[in-house]
């Protein structure tokens, strides 16, 4: 009878500790986080606009980055970029080319996946209206990938051409 019952106590066990919930997973894990500066890019880039001027903010990244396949890995077709600076949103005109905008907030857009290129791509246009002294930080600008399952990946970067992680201008 002993036996018996230390028989059913061990299978119980057993069978316990093999459906015990896992240890959760961090869906924040900065462990894979990429640097990689100068991904973005804003032309023409120079020091003097003219109200009325055009400029375009482009942004590519490869489906295979840093030898992850990016799409495979958390299937995201369309990846988060929070910019850490709005200066260049205000009271301007945005003409989307490819990607799009997220309405909760000015400085976050999405790039979209462009199947045939295997490109993630943002392309817009900005047309400058608001005269004055325009001063950007791009050192906390991120593109987000963001899968199921806690497939996330990060890639920190900024503006190429910027100076200490700024990119100042001033729109006559």
């Amino acid at each position: 009878m002993v036996t018996k019952i230390l028989k059913q106590v061990g299978i119980f066990s057993i069978l316990l500790t093999l459906t015990a919930c896992p240890v959760k997973e961090d869906c924040n894990d900065l462990g894979r986080t990429i640097e990689m500066s100068n991904l973005m890019h804003i032309t023409p880039l120079q020091q003097v606009y003219n109200q009325g001027d055009i400029i375009t903010v482009s942004l590519e990244i490869p489906r295979v980055f840093q030898g992850v396949d990016l799409l495979a890995e958390t299937g995201d077709r369309d990846v988060l970029l929070t910019l850490s600076d709005d200066d260049l949103f205000i009271n301007n005109t945005i003409d989307f080319i490819v990607g799009s905008r997220n309405s909760d907030h000015s400085n976050w857009f999405y790039l979209s996946y462009i199947e045939s290129s295997e490109l993630y791509k943002l392309e817009f246009q900005v047309t400058l209206s608001r005269q004055g002294e325009y001063d950007m930080f791009t050192s906390e600008d991120s593109i987000n990938f963001v899968g199921s399952n806690c497939n996330r990946y990060f890639i920190d970067t900024s503006i190429d051409g910027a100076i200490n992680n700024r990119i100042q201008f001033t729109v006559n």
